[in-house]
């Protein structure tokens, strides 16, 4: 899948008009705090928000991405929000069709979901209305994620009902030359490989990042394995005051069935 954003770096200033309606209306720009109503909580004022954020949203950093176990599906990085639910049938949360998210109530097929501003699917298993984002981008090659819980926002471009929005931001090419690589290994065969190469500023305003990932683990339960491999690479081109990107994804993905576990089952585990 190949997906061209042209961003265009612009700014403007609306100025806000008020209209006596008998009440003082004020415009609060940058002001997320709803006590701006009035003090005694009876809103003697219709207040208008410009600039700034008035819900409930959160952001993933790259730190807290850094800590997950490598092969984690990206939905894990939300995980340990509050008001958010994860479960999975495997510890990276890769086996899409046991895997479950839900946000203050919301099921994932209620939420909204972009990589860089494109929409995603709503990530369940083979999925109708878009790409799972296990599939579109390693945990690795992920700058943050933005969580707003409760109520999405009406910029988001989404294919899914908005209770609630994920946006992911993938990771900017470097302006230094480098690169970096790492193995992973562990119990049930797990395998991991990552590998990343960042061009660095060239003469031409061009950025660039190519990383690439092999991940092969056995089931925990049952016979067989999960293996997913990747390829982002991600191109950044300054053009004067606007910015021209573009990513390529090429996403490899095998997953067997888990089988319900049984009572039998269970009792031996506990």
């Amino acid at each position: 899948m190949i997906t061209l954003a042209l961003l265009l770096a612009s700014a403007s200033a609306i100025p806000l008009a008020s209209t006596p309606v008998s009440d003082q209306v004020r415009a609060v720009e940058g002001d997320a705090s709803p006590q701006t109503a009035g003090e005694d909580g009876a809103g003697d004022d219709i207040v208008v928000y410009g600039d700034g954020r008035v819900r409930q949203e959160q952001t993933v950093g790259r730190k807290a991405i850094e800590i997950l176990p490598p092969g984690s599906s990206p939905l894990k990085a939300v995980a340990r929000l509050p008001g958010v639910a994860l479960q999975s049938s495997d510890p990276f949360g890769s086996y899409e069709l046991g895997t479950r998210l839900s946000v203050r109530g919301f099921n994932q097929s209620q939420m909204g979901y972009t990589l860089d501003g494109v929409p995603l699917g709503d990530m369940f298993y083979n999925n109708h209305n878009g790409l799972h984002i296990s599939r579109a981008i390693a945990a690795e090659n992920i700058e943050r994620v933005d969580v707003s819980q409760g109520a999405g926002s009406l910029g988001i471009a989404s294919t899914s009902n908005l209770g609630g929005n994920l946006e992911f931001v993938s990771l900017a090419p470097s302006e230094t030359l480098g690169g970096q690589i790492a193995m992973t290994y562990g119990m049930y065969h797990t395998a991991h490989l990552y590998g990343r190469i960042d061009s660095g500023l060239l003469s031409t305003g061009t950025l660039l990042s190519i990383a690439g990932v092999i991940h092969d683990a056995d089931k925990w339960k049952g016979f067989g394995g999960q293996s997913d491999n990747k390829v982002n690479a991600k191109i950044v081109q300054r053009l004067g005051g606007a910015t021209l990107t573009g990513w390529l994804n090429y996403s490899l993905h095998k997953e067997r069935n888990y089988a319900d576990l049984s009572p039998a089952t269970l009792s031996r585990i506990g």
